[in-house]
């Protein structure tokens, strides 16, 4: 059977999320993230002769302290200066401010306690853009954390500033063993398409957002999730057949902590090419 995914763009293959942090948690708590990692992105793009997004927090761009967490990274220019210098290989997202609700990653929906309030969202995509301006790194597509977000509130709120897309999942996953519990409830969540932004639907690799050492069997997972073929779709989408077309996969900053990754990730991206030619 052919695959079972649908492309409808080219510009986005690959892109790494949390872009910025300090460290490989958005609280300031794991390793500390390697300033290398966006040079060995930037190799990635060269090598493939594409432009690789990256979905930054901006709270960690925030050099002169606008928002006030004081959460700016220590090394934060020299990671704009490669970003600002390479913008024809590297574009920045928007991963809102600080990845972070009280003491949840998501910043915009909350999976277990449900609506952030209009204002703390409209105040934190605000700060954002602000920080990113300053830093000439604005930019029109809006990456929420941890994928959460609520349709018509955020979307609605992130249109009114300027914003044209979103990157979106079609469906959270829930844990493996609460879906074994529960058979009929796969999925934590899910969304529809955007009424107010073009939705630029994504997918994972199947690998964890702090993965460091690669092997041959992380390799064979990720292709199988690029290349989404019957019946392994039931595993990685808990369904037969997404709804909608992707437009990109995503990855994380963390997971080329290591230079050792760099050839599997140049290997996937190869992947991801092939399934869209």
């Amino acid at each position: 059977m052919s695959s079972a995914v649908k492309f409808h763009l080219k510009d986005n293959i690959l892109v790494f999320d949390d872009g910025g942090m300090t460290y490989s948690n958005p609280d300031n708590t794991g390793f500390k993230v390697d300033t290398e990692v966006y040079n060995r992105l930037l190799h990635l793009a060269k090598e493939n002769d594409i432009k690789i997004q990256i979905a930054c927090n901006a709270a960690f761009f925030d050099v002169d302290n606008v928002s006030g967490l004081g959460m700016v990274n220590p090394e934060i220019e020299k990671i704009i200066k490669i970003l600002d210098d390479h913008k024809e290989f590297l574009e920045v997202w928007n991963h809102g401010l600080n990845h972070m609700y009280e003491n949840e990653t998501t910043e915009f929906y909350s999976y277990t306690k449900g609506s952030i309030s209009e204002a703390y969202q409209r105040e934190h995509l605000e700060l954002s853009i602000d920080i990113f301006k300053k830093v000439g790194l604005n930019s029109t597509t809006f990456v929420p954390p941890g994928h959460a977000w609520e349709s018509g509130v955020t979307d609605r709120i992130a249109r009114e500033l300027g914003f044209k897309y979103i990157a979106v999942r079609e469906f959270e996953k829930s844990r493996l063993k609460d879906w074994m519990k529960n058979p009929f409830k796969p999925y934590k969540m899910e969304w529809e398409e955007s009424k107010y932004l073009t939705c630029l639907f994504r997918l994972g690799l199947g690998i964890p957002f702090d993965l460091v050492d690669f092997d041959s069997k992380t390799e064979s997972k990720m292709k199988t999730y690029v290349s989404n073929k019957f019946p392994s779709t039931l595993g990685t989408n808990r369904k037969l057949k997404l709804k909608y077309p992707i437009d990109h996969f995503f990855a994380h900053i963390q997971n080329l902590q290591s230079p050792s990754s760099v050839p599997y990730f140049d290997r996937i991206i190869k992947h991801i090419l092939k399934q869209k030619s």
